[in-house]
């Protein structure tokens, strides 16, 4: 087994990081453990360190969809910054531990694996490089309905649990950065804010899952 020391000292800030750039790097045969040394520390260096949550999620692949609305749709959402953001957890996620023990039961709500995710800072998510599939719903009427739901598990979480989307950690969207995108990829700009009315204006009724 690989050893890997980590003298630290009032590194609360940092430790965080470079814990989740480390065990993000490539496994290898036999294993290996880190060790943080925590040296003389009047921080939460040690805190951080030891036992350390940790949220888990694979590379997500968007296969190429039968629709164009569905194809044009996915391609401008990937630049979205949910969808760049690190280990985003739809589809597929996993959690240690010492994760685990932050919530008991699951919640009835709708969407708990925003709920999950949100149990954990981003400096607690990591993204490993393998990749799996997330076939995204066909059709505009059914992407509707989708975002439907998820806008309403949304709310549904900010209404329950007043506080926890603050954890997101996700980058902001500027205008400028808007329109850049839509520069780039008019079309699918306009297919995705067309979701977005239509989701707004209620003209698809009812919500579904996206599988």
């Amino acid at each position: 087994m690989l050893s890997v020391i980590l003298p630290a000292s009032n590194e609360e800030t940092y430790i965080g990081p470079c814990l989740t750039a480390l065990f993000a790097s490539t496994p290898v045969p036999g294993g290996a453990e880190v060790i943080v040394v925590a040296n003389g520390c009047r921080d939460a260096t040690a805190a951080l360190a030891a036992p350390q949550a940790l949220y888990a999620s694979a590379t997500p692949h968007i296969p190429r969809a039968k629709s164009p609305i569905t194809r044009t749709y996915a391609r401008f959402w990937q630049d979205l910054p949910f969808a760049k953001s690190t280990a985003p957890g739809y589809g597929l996620f996993a959690v240690n531990t010492a994760g685990r023990a932050r919530w008991g039961q699951f919640p009835t709500i709708i969407s708990d694996d925003t709920f999950v995710r949100l149990q954990f800072l981003p400096h607690e998510r990591i993204q490993t490089p393998a990749q799996y599939d997330w076939p995204m719903i066909e059709g505009f009427a059914a992407l509707t309905r989708v975002r439907r739901r998820q806008n309403a598990g949304v709310a549904e979480i900010a209404r329950l649990y007043p506080g926890l989307l603050d954890r997101e950690g996700k980058a902001p969207l500027p205008k400028t950065t808007l329109i850049t995108l839509a520069l780039r990829d008019p079309i699918g700009f306009c297919t995705y804010a067309a979701v977005s009315l239509a989701v707004r204006l209620g003209k698809t009724k009812g919500w579904t899952r996206g599988r």
